[in-house]
């Protein structure tokens, strides 16, 4: 959904592999293990939210998914105290995803048209979009509203998000480079059928529209 599987070729990183198996060890622990895990995550993400300058888009970006994957661990299996120490990073994960999307305009964009290079833009884009949802969702819960709705409908996304799936749809695609913002493209969809939608437009378009309207399948022409 924000992962991709061709992103990080032979080699995943080692911050997404620390992760991967943190997520792995959550799922089976007890009470005493889940304790160990958490401390393990608390010293992984004090240094994933500091930039490694050496370690390039790529890499910054596998930082900030790790990120994100702990901090769902947190508000999902953590208690108060864990809650509170994803509420204390908040900012930090979102200004370090705001800082990625400023360098896909800059970086990006000096270089080769190419899948890898639309697949790390678009991996981006939708792991600073998850930063932002998951956090909205977690105050929605907790106190019924969301404060970053608008800051969120800004933010960026492929208007052809079925590149994601291969290098031969992303080669088929006109305007594959284009983007357009959450907020546009998730209200120009239509009720209709949604069963060849992916995974992560099913996502925007369940917290644009809500589970109700959802439940009634949505499609968007064009993609």
């Amino acid at each position: 959904m924000f992962i991709h599987k061709d992103l990080f070729y032979s080699t995943l990183p080692i911050p997404l592999r620390i992760a991967f198996d943190i997520c792995t060890g959550i799922m089976s622990s007890n009470e005493r293990s889940q304790s160990v895990l958490f401390g393990v995550i608390a010293t992984e993400i004090s240094d994933l939210l500091v930039r490694d300058p050496e370690s390039g888009l790529l890499g910054d970006l596998a930082r900030l998914q790790a990120s994100v994957l702990y901090q769902i661990i947190r508000f999902v299996y953590g208690n108060i105290c864990q809650h509170i120490l994803a509420e204390q990073q908040e900012f930090l994960l979102k200004s370090y995803g705001l800082r990625l999307l400023r360098r896909v305009d800059t970086e990006l964009h000096q270089m080769e048209p190419s899948w890898e290079m639309w697949i790390l833009g678009e991996s981006i884009r939708r792991t600073v979009i998850i930063v932002f949802k998951l956090y909205a969702l977690y105050w929605a819960f907790r106190n019924g509203t969301c404060i970053d709705t608008n800051a969120i409908k800004m933010l960026p996304v492929s208007i052809k998000p079925s590149c994601w799936s291969s290098r031969e749809t992303y080669l088929h695609c006109s305007d594959r480079v284009k983007t357009t913002t959450y907020g546009d493209i998730a209200a120009s969809w239509e009720v209709s059928s949604w069963k060849s939608l992916g995974t992560f437009e099913k996502l925007l378009l369940t917290s644009y529209y809500g589970i109700k309207n959802f439940n009634d399948g949505f499609n968007c022409p064009d993609l």
